[in-house]
């Protein structure tokens, strides 16, 4: 029953948030709707432990936005956008949204009309994430951006490997998370943090984020020395404050 209350409260939240074209917020109430934001929300509602209402209605709602969101068109045909009305995909939505349709899937697995809707969307987003990889193994925030968009960064190319961790991919079994995880590593630095790109100082947030995936991908455990220094990075930094 740990942290029920806030965790209800939460929900909450998100469905008073929720605006009329069923989307998320991307930044607070009223203001337009995000696909990073309604992938997170999805995966949010299907994998929290508590709830004081029916998940269901609420998730139907963000997958008929992220169906209807989706871009159907040209090079960004089955990414996402960023905010609704941006007319470039972003890999961070892309990935979020795959990594959220993947579990819809599976909270939705005896439902085959459901699961008719939804693979079409994860499988276009997973041709878009592959079609916009790097050839150094990252992912640019917006690949049709100009340089600027599309050089490989962390944020980035976490959460496109958020889509591929979601369908049980790993370093072991899928040579994109191999080639992602060891362009991320090569973003350490010799504090034992990471930065946001290549030649970047390290940053507590970006450190976070190479440590998730470092577990999650199956490259590291938790008492592998890379982890326990990233830790301590990130502890050094609070210490300062």
């Amino acid at each position: 029953m740990i942290y029920r209350k806030q965790i209800i409260h939460g929900l909450r939240y998100l469905r008073r948030a929720q605006n009329i074209d069923k989307g998320i917020p991307a930044t607070k109430p009223g203001e337009v709707s995000g696909g990073w934001t309604s992938g997170e929300a999805l995966e949010t509602f299907l994998s929290a432990p508590y709830h004081d209402a029916d998940p269901r209605p609420f998730a139907m709602a963000l997958i008929d936005f992220l169906k209807n969101t989706r871009f159907t068109d040209g090079d960004r045909y089955g990414g996402w956008p960023l905010v609704v009305g941006s007319q470039r995909a972003s890999t961070m939505a892309t990935g979020h949204a795959v990594a959220a349709l993947r579990l819809a899937e599976q909270y939705f697995r005896d439902d085959p009309t459901i699961i008719t809707e939804l693979k079409p969307l994860s499988e276009t987003g997973f041709d878009w994430l592959t079609r916009n990889k790097n050839s150094d193994g990252g992912w640019g925030v917006e690949p049709s951006g100009g340089p600027d968009g599309s050089v490989s960064r962390m944020i980035s190319t976490v959460y496109a490997l958020r889509a591929y961790l979601a369908d049980s991919r790993t370093v072991d079994n899928s040579r994109t998370v191999y080639d992602a995880i060891q362009w991320i590593r090569r973003l350490m630095n010799r504090d034992g943090g990471f930065g946001s790109k290549l030649g970047a100082q390290s940053d507590p947030c970006n450190t976070a984020r190479a440590v998730i995936v470092l577990l999650r991908s199956g490259f590291c455990t938790p008492s592998d020395r890379p982890i326990k220094g990233e830790c301590s990075y990130i502890c050094r930094g609070s210490y300062h404050r």
